[in-house]
């Protein structure tokens, strides 16, 4: 018997988690508004409704014996997600995510209190006037709140820069709250876990490559990360310690992270949910064995072993950008691509839903 999962959420970054649903496990409810659901066509059912109508949902989901609830990789829903849970006797990624998920500054304030590894320092305001420019070191980093993709986020060098900096960040954030913070000098990874009851059990680290200052594009993903063991077992211990200070207690994580040239570990965001990117859906996989989009779903029907991770020669993930274009062209029919798509190509890029197109990429062994 298949279980009924609910998928909130069903616009075009969540493609990538839908087709790999095996559906002789699971029947697909689709949650979410008609407008833009493209993956409506991987559903066995869609139920076009607004998420923003939680008793709307919560009847729905009642209605039609829900098993389980997951939102991919849709940060916006995940409190829609654990109330939904809660109130079916369901697992979710825990109740106090509720209070953080979305809000950048709360999340760092709640790291930062109990010291999980170096906390940048940072200001939250909804008016600039609000700043305290006499506390500030620059460089800064200029994001909205609750914004995501890269969207909003800008550099700046100066104090002259940061009134355009906030305003460009400003129009990017739904709650109209902008973070500005220490820039952090390093190397930037995501960190994927899932948990269980608490524990945590750790799949990947994932290297990133972006397109650096201004606005730090995302534009290549590689799994294994070639980070070696202290490093990896550092950065385990503060990303498992962020996981429990935030009370994530099931469901799959995804840590964004800088490792500074002095091996110091920086948490810069954490989301209780698939990484997007191909990170969940393809490069985990491709490095560890682990299907870990079923192995999700199964979890949040309350049906979970632990996952046995056997090393993979692994792969990654390149975005078409003019920073790219040269790489990109180059490696589009090779042997080694599994999955690509393209567009024409735009003429500037400046967050991650701007990029012109992927390519999914295994790694032959002997080329890493």
């Amino acid at each position: 018997m298949r279980k009924r999962i609910a998928v909130l959420g069903a616009n075009e970054p969540l493609l990538q988690f839908y087709r790999k649903v095996d559906r002789s496990r699971f029947e697909v409810h689709g949650i979410a508004w008609a407008d833009g659901s493209v993956c409506r066509d991987y559903c066995d059912v869609f139920h076009p409704l607004d998420l923003r109508d939680r008793a709307g949902v919560l009847s729905l989901c009642e209605s039609l014996g829900i098993e389980g609830a997951s939102t991919f990789s849709l940060e916006s829903a995940v409190p829609l997600q654990v109330f939904l849970a809660e109130e079916l006797g369901l697992v979710h990624p825990g109740s106090s995510v509720k209070a953080w998920v979305g809000n950048k500054a709360m999340l760092r304030d709640m790291l930062r209190r109990e010291d999980v590894g170096y906390n940048p320092a940072s200001q939250s305001a909804s008016l600039f006037s609000a700043l305290d420019l006499a506390e500030m070191q620059f460089p800064v980093v200029v994001k909205p709140m609750d914004g995501g993709g890269s969207r909003g986020v800008v550099l700046a060098k100066g104090e002259s820069e940061l009134p355009d900096a906030f305003a460009y960040a400003q129009s990017h954030s739904k709650c109209g709250e902008v973070v500005v913070e220490e820039f952090l000098l390093g190397e930037e990874f995501s960190v994927e876990y899932i948990s269980y009851g608490g524990r945590h059990y750790f799949l990947a680290l994932t290297r990133k490559r972006t397109s650096g200052a201004p606005h730090f594009v995302e534009l290549h993903h590689t799994q294994p990360s070639g980070v070696d063991d202290a490093c990896q077992l550092a950065v385990r211990a503060v990303v498992e310690r962020a996981l429990d200070v935030l009370g994530i207690e099931n469901g799959v994580s995804h840590t964004e992270i800088i490792i500074g040239s002095d091996g110091r570990v920086s948490v810069v965001e954490v989301g209780p949910r698939m990484g997007g990117d191909y990170i969940t859906s393809h490069l985990t996989e491709l490095s560890t064995g682990v299907d870990l989009v079923n192995l999700s779903l199964s979890l949040a029907c309350g049906d979970f072993a632990p996952p046995v991770v056997e090393q993979q020669p692994g792969g990654g993930v390149l975005f078409y950008t003019p920073d790219t274009r040269q790489e990109f062209e180059a490696m589009l029919h090779g042997a080694n691509v599994i999955e690509s798509a393209c567009a024409s190509l735009a003429g500037t890029c400046e967050n991650n839903m701007e990029r012109s197109g992927y390519l999914v990429y295994r790694n032959v062994l002997g080329n890493g």
